[in-house]
């Protein structure tokens, strides 16, 4: 799809399977994330820092309590690099939602 500023997604819309993404990207950027009011917002890269998307996991594991981050990626007009760590639970891992306390996730 195109975006309002022509340039184009390079990653459509999704959320990453696992536990927990940690993203090391360059000055480019490109990277946005959905907010609560389903809005896109730009994630630009701070030099130093490291981004961390909640994955399917957590939102399964926390009952919907914490979502997963949904996130794409828009298509910079110049090249764009990004190093991700995926972290996973094993392929044969059961995966059951905790008792959590009843604080977590009311705010």
């Amino acid at each position: 799809g195109q975006s309002s500023a022509g340039v184009g997604l390079g990653v459509g819309a999704h959320s990453d399977s696992g536990f927990l993404t940690l993203l090391l990207q360059d000055e480019v950027g490109g990277l946005e994330v959905l907010n609560s009011a389903g809005q896109w917002v730009p994630a630009p890269p701070i030099p130093g820092s490291i981004v961390c998307n909640l994955g399917e996991v957590v939102q399964l594991l926390s009952n919907g309590a914490y979502l997963s981050t949904v996130h794409r990626v828009q298509r910079p007009c110049r090249g764009r690099v990004s190093a991700p760590y995926f972290w996973n639970p094993s392929l044969d891992a059961v995966i059951e939602p905790l008792v959590l306390p009843h604080s977590v996730g009311s705010a």
